[in-house]
């Protein structure tokens, strides 16, 4: 209440039970976060209930949030509120829906609406009605198949549909024809590749944690503008020849995908690639291909615990950031000596590094190095050569 009323615009408050009708009073609010939660992590009971008629005052109000608060039915309680016409972005995560609320019908407005982790077993004709949206998150909401509505939301520029079994439904996203980033992570079902060929504009795809993803690559050769792609945890054996069309991409994640042994020439027509991780993907030394991505400036190669050899010459002069904890290195790569640009380095766990701190010499613009965990007893003399060193880890 001691607030000054007409200067606060944005408030965020993990216990409605501190606020009740005092959040009326600060009209001058163009958004609110209300996180409720139990006080205790093993308490399971819900909740307090939002009720709406705290927020009818609240006329400028653009960003709402009540995640994890219980809706019940007080969530039809916003369909009369002439205060909530005018919001642009409405998050109702683990709200307790189990269908949507006929209120969404009002807010005409909406350009991004959060539903992850309700409980839909079909979606309403309400969410059709919101033309102007452009970022759908529908995740973890118990769907069997991708809505129909969908087809009517055509600005729609992100959606997520994670963890959700999807087995059918796919043509409902013909029409979003300026969707940018679509998120199918997790549980989605998906053995193959969905066909996604006339979604042209999208830039950012995201098919991480479908573990038996084993064809349907050809639906992604038309995706030519695509920037960044995620395939960690897909149960790849092999990278698909079918990437070597996405020439546009800068950012490739590999993650976790233990059996990954082949096909690395598909690689070499990522000329923009600068990201790339293929941490944990069994490896057992770096693929020559590699030496090719001459834009990389992120390489993650953790994780692989038998990569004890950098065969190749390594010609990544633009490499800014190497991880390679946790590879069962048992000296500094001599390899490490021509990669100047390097400003990060991370060798921890790499429990028995005694040797090879002369190539680390040449890195002058090193910045970051860990060394966590690596079997040390003497802090390596060269490291004094290192003077633009700001961060060193040797926990």
């Amino acid at each position: 209440m001691a607030l000054p009323a007409s200067l606060v615009t944005t408030l965020t408050v993990n216990s409605l039970l501190a606020l009740q009708a005092a959040v009326s009073t600060l009209t001058a609010l163009t958004q609110l976060d209300l996180f409720e939660r139990p006080v205790m992590q093993w308490d399971d009971a819900l909740p307090a209930r939002v009720s709406a008629h705290h927020l009818q005052p609240l006329a400028r109000l653009r960003h709402l949030s009540l995640a994890e608060s219980d809706m019940g039915s007080n969530a039809e309680e916003l369909r009369s509120l002439p205060a909530l016409t005018g919001l642009r972005c409405l998050d109702l995560m683990r709200c307790g829906l189990k269908q949507l609320p006929r209120a969404l019908l009002s807010l005409m407005q909406l350009t991004s609406l959060k539903l992850r982790c309700s409980r839909l077993s079909a979606t309403s004709s309400s969410l059709a009605t919101l033309h102007q949206l452009q970022h759908l998150n529908l995740a973890s909401c118990g769907l069997t198949a991708v809505p129909q509505q969908l087809s009517a939301l055509t600005a729609l520029t992100e959606l997520s549909l994670s963890n959700n079994g999807l087995d059918c439904g796919w043509q409902q996203l013909k029409p979003l024809t300026r969707l940018q980033r679509l998120v199918l992570q997790r549980q989605c079902s998906l053995t193959a590749v969905p066909q996604l060929s006339v979604l042209t504009a999208l830039t950012q795809l995201d098919l991480s944690g479908n573990d038996q993803l084993h064809g349907g690559w050809q639906h992604m050769v038309s995706l030519t503008q695509l920037q960044d792609l995620a395939l960690a945890q897909c149960g790849l054996t092999a990278m698909p020849e079918q990437l070597s069309a996405l020439t546009a991409l800068t950012n490739l994640t590999l993650f976790h995908n233990v059996g990954l042994h082949g096909g690395w020439q598909h690689l070499l027509c990522l000329t923009h690639l600068r990201h790339l991780n293929m941490s944990d993907c069994g490896l057992t030394a770096a693929p020559k291909q590699l030496s090719v991505l001459t834009a990389l400036t992120h390489l993650d190669l953790s994780y692989n615990s038998t990569l004890n050899r950098w065969q190749h010459p390594c010609r990544l002069n633009h490499l800014q950031y190497l991880n390679l904890a946790g590879c069962g290195l048992t000296a500094v790569p001599d390899q490490l000596s021509a990669l100047t640009a390097l400003t990060r380095v991370d060798l921890s766990y790499n429990e028995y590094l005694v040797g090879g701190w002369q190539h680390m010499l040449p890195l002058i613009q090193l910045r970051d190095l860990r060394l966590h965990c690596c079997g040390l007893t003497a802090v390596p003399e060269q490291l004094s050569a290192l003077t633009a060193l700001t961060h060193v880890g040797l926990s």
